[in-house]
């Protein structure tokens, strides 16, 4: 099954649904082959920095539902997922790189002790990092854009996420500063950070 879709901004992009069966749930997964400007996303294939963005908001629309996204003031896509916000830029123009990242905590000073337990954080968690920068921890991820797939995305945005509402509180309560999501429980019912869907557009 294929769907166009064409905007001002951007070129046709058909989408290709191929459905085929996972082990993961007994449930059934869609593939997507999107077509940029008349060719196909594959793997390992070289794509340009506009190709990136328009296979980035494809994934985004997929992932939240919604019929279209939008670039935030700084150029980047936010999303929410629970009570966790992270966004999803494009950088690079001869190779790009799709960075998925939160802002764990705002307004803290990088004092050698949070240096230090940064860096424990770092050796810790896998496929992410943790740094501080301008008054600011943040964790990251990147993947790069011709290795980008469904799959690929939704784990760098799920993990994003999860390590952020996993280390977040800690380190607002050891080194101060600011939360940049909301401290209430997530409501019952609400998906787990490993399940379908990753997050909503704000």
């Amino acid at each position: 099954m294929s769907m166009a879709a064409s905007t001002d901004m951007h070129p046709v992009i058909t989408v290709t649904l191929r459905v085929r069966r996972t082990n993961r749930h007994n449930s059934l997964s869609l593939c997507l082959d999107v077509l940029l400007n008349g060719r196909h996303h594959q793997i390992g294939s070289p794509v340009r920095a506009d190709q990136a963005r328009a296979y980035v908001e494809s994934l985004l629309e997929r992932l939240t539902g919604s019929e279209k996204v939008v670039t935030d003031d700084d150029g980047d896509y936010p999303v929410q997922f629970r009570n966790c916000h992270y966004y999803v830029r494009v950088i690079g123009n001869d190779t790009p790189v799709v960075q998925v990242f939160s802002v764990a905590v705002a307004d803290l000073e990088a004092t050698p002790e949070l240096l230090t337990d940064l860096n424990a954080l770092n050796t810790d968690i896998g496929f992410a990092r943790a740094f501080h920068v301008r008054g600011q921890v943040l964790i990251e991820t990147d993947v790069l854009a011709e290795a980008l797939d469904p799959a690929g995305f939704e784990n760098a945005c799920n993990c994003v996420a999860s390590i952020t509402l996993n280390v977040a509180p800690s380190l607002a309560a050891r080194f101060g500063g600011r939360l940049t999501f909301a401290d209430d429980p997530a409501p019952a019912g609400a998906p787990a950070p490993d399940s379908f869907p990753t997050g909503q557009y704000l």
